[in-house]
């Protein structure tokens, strides 16, 4: 009979094998879109969690599904880790440039499925998306609306699920909401000067952020551009025993019964709760308007 201590010694033996190990919503790298967490498991004792992380990264330029699995039944010798892409490449080129949408009437194709890109700036505001820039919706803010209208499309298949977990897995609780907890801040360091000067940690506090970026700005003023970079750092006691998150997700599985999952923190995985969610495009630009009246 498979125990919740059993689900946790899988969890450590996993995680002594694997680097970037557990999914990250703060990177400054890319913007989280949304996310969604599936729980299987089967008559034979064996269990999964994947997790499904939905992003756009504007380095690639490309709407991705990360898919992060655990597990005491992935396939061997398979990443714990895989991407998917909803949306066909070429479509992005025809609806945005330089990330700025353009036109009066785009579409993205997702899953074959041809849907609008929403012009309408009342409907971000309604939605709680803050246009960067009032003269331009971005590719990731149009997304970001697109995902809420059109969840289903965005989210991971069966066939894409089952990729690394036997196929007579049942799936038997699907969140869209849960309380992440992130194991690993990211600091905005200059190495300009020896020992490094941190300008401040980047996370789920929006006050720490912005102080973080006027500091970053202050340097780049001083013309210390190319030394300013995002450095990741592990959270102290980075155990998934000390998220409530992966208890519930332990004794539903042991149990068999989803009605097991009664968290006692709120939910914080929407991008909202993780400002620092795509920032580096955010620093990159403001590092190139400063070049340009530099100039």
């Amino acid at each position: 009979m498979l125990t919740v201590n059993q689900i946790f010694e899988t969890l450590k033996e996993m995680k002594s094998n694997e680097q970037n190990f557990w999914p990250q919503f703060n990177s400054p790298d890319v913007f989280l879109i949304s996310a969604r967490v599936n729980l299987f498991r089967n008559d034979r004792d064996q269990w999964a969690v994947i997790f499904e992380k939905l992003i756009f990264d504007h380095v690639v330029y490309n709407l991705v599904l990360e898919l992060k699995c655990f597990g005491n039944c992935l396939k061997p010798g398979m990443p714990n880790y895989y991407r998917v892409s909803p949306v066909d490449d070429e479509d992005y080129d025809e609806v945005a440039i330089y990330e700025m949408v353009t036109g009066d009437e785009r579409f993205l194709k997702v899953r074959r499925w041809r849907i609008p890109i929403i012009l309408d700036r009342d409907a971000y505001f309604k939605a709680g998306i803050q246009l960067l820039d009032p003269e331009y919706i971005l590719l990731h803010e149009a997304l970001r609306l697109q995902s809420d209208r059109y969840g289903a499309l965005f989210h991971a298949t069966d066939k894409e699920l089952h990729r690394q977990i036997p196929a007579d897995m049942e799936k038997i609780l699907v969140l869209d909401e849960w309380h992440h907890r992130d194991h690993r801040e990211f600091k905005l360091v200059n190495r300009y000067e020896s020992p490094d000067v941190c300008y401040g940690t980047v996370g789920t506090s929006l006050k720490e952020m912005n102080i973080a970026l006027e500091n970053a700005k202050a340097a780049l003023l001083r013309g210390e551009t190319e030394r300013i970079v995002w450095q990741a750092v592990p959270l102290p006691a980075n155990f998934p025993e000390l998220d409530e998150a992966w208890w519930l997700f332990a004794e539903v599985l042991a149990t068999g019964n989803p009605e097991a999952y009664k968290p006692s923190l709120p939910p914080n995985t929407h991008w909202r709760n993780w400002p620092s969610s795509g920032l580096n495009y955010i620093f990159r630009q403001l590092e190139f308007a400063i070049d340009i009246r530099h100039a």
